[in-house]
């Protein structure tokens, strides 16, 4: 079950991205940054103090730190190759 955070969040910036993907929660993600970059991953974590969220990389060892400001969208990937192997655009 999944928390919906009020106005009066100390983090209003997280809160407000929690609030609208935390559906995404665990699942194979692409994230859109703002400069352009496409990074597909696992959406992992979110870190409301620094207003930031983790993406688990497939082969990779270290995740991504993404701070929201930086993040234009969010959506979830279902391209999968057959191999079940995730799709990485993060290079």
């Amino acid at each position: 079950m999944s928390l919906i955070l009020s106005g009066d969040s100390a983090y209003p910036i997280s809160a407000a991205f929690h609030n609208e993907y935390y559906a995404l929660y665990d699942k194979p993600v692409i994230v859109s940054m703002k400069d352009g970059r496409r990074i597909a991953g696992i959406f992992a974590d979110e870190f409301f103090e620094d207003e930031a969220i983790m993406i688990s990389l497939p082969g990779e060892e270290a995740p991504a730190f993404l701070k929201i400001s930086d993040i234009e969208t969010m959506e979830t990937d279902d391209r999968r190759k057959p191999t079940g192997e995730w799709i990485c655009e993060h290079k």
